[in-house]
């Protein structure tokens, strides 16, 4: 009597049809996370931008008019995903439409990477 030895495991073929099935699941959610993950980054990056923007108004809308200064001023800002240049630029500007600029109305723009925040300030008492 001849007994069949049944020999139990993966073949070569078996091992190649799971990896194909793995690959076929596991790259798209790979390619999902690293989605998700650069857009994350891409927010936070976007949250630091205004955050620098809204701090430097603020601190300069703070500041007593005699201490601004008419000119360009350009700063180094670490933001995630590299170093960004922070601007600056106050000038004289016309308030009563005379078509001359006045010496107690200033505006100021406050720019970085492509984005602004533009105000007013004035040296009259109120």
């Amino acid at each position: 009597m001849t007994r069949m030895v049944r020999h139990r495991g993966l073949s070569l073929i078996d091992a190649v049809i799971t990896l194909v099935v793995l690959g076929a699941v596991t790259t798209p959610i790979a390619a999902g996370i690293v989605s998700l993950s650069r857009g994350a980054l891409q927010n936070y990056r976007e949250a630091a931008i205004r955050g620098e923007l809204v701090y430097e108004a603020e601190r300069l809308f703070a500041l007593p008019f005699s201490s601004l200064s008419v000119g360009t001023t350009n700063t180094s800002v670490a933001l995630p995903g590299g170093t960004e240049t922070l601007s600056v630029v106050v000038s004289l500007d016309d308030y009563d439409g005379d078509a001359s600029n006045d010496a107690e109305f200033m505006k100021v723009v406050v720019s970085l990477d492509g984005r602004e925040i533009t105000f007013f300030r004035s040296d009259w008492k109120q």
